[in-house]
């Protein structure tokens, strides 16, 4: 993705871009427990539960708390909030095509705003709407393997 179709992916999504956040910490909690680190909304590091989700496309919501753990090893979380069904469409697809990747999508009502949160490891970028072109280039960014730009502190776990 080139710089300029980046930046006008950008001010078509509504994307302030990328925001970097401090690192929250990476214990590992019990499922009866709640993190009280979180310093982002979704969180981008922080504690989480011992195991991670599969890769994929989820349907439903999914608990941040393993999803953080995914962020961990890596990954990119896509979460969504109230977009419409053929944005949606466009998400799945990627996904799809990406089958075994790091990649998880999946809807979240805890995103603030309706639109799309693309999260790794300390790094958020909140949409708007959809915008394959800024999907593509966080991807290319912080997907472990070939991630240019991740921080994953265990970017070799599964």
């Amino acid at each position: 993705v080139s710089a300029a179709a980046l930046e006008s992916g950008r001010q078509a999504a509504g994307s302030e871009g990328v925001k970097s956040f401090a690192e929250a910490g990476r214990t590992h909690i019990g499922p009866g427990e709640q993190p009280d680190d979180w310093n982002s909304n979704p969180p981008t590091s922080g504690d989480h539960l011992a195991s991670p989700l599969g890769p994929g496309v989820y349907d439903g919501e999914q608990d941040m708390r393993a999803l953080v753990h995914n962020l961990e090893h890596g990954y990119v979380v896509i979460l969504y909030r109230n977009i419409p069904a053929d944005q949606q469409d466009q998400l799945r697809e990627f996904v799809r095509e990406r089958s075994g990747s790091k990649l998880v999508l999946a809807p979240w009502s805890g995103l603030e705003r309706d639109g799309v949160a693309l999260v790794a490891w300390r790094n958020l970028e909140l949409l708007q709407r959809v915008n394959m072109d800024v999907v593509q280039a966080f991807v290319n960014d912080f997907l472990v393997p070939g991630a240019t730009k991740s921080s994953a502190p265990e970017p070799n776990a599964a």
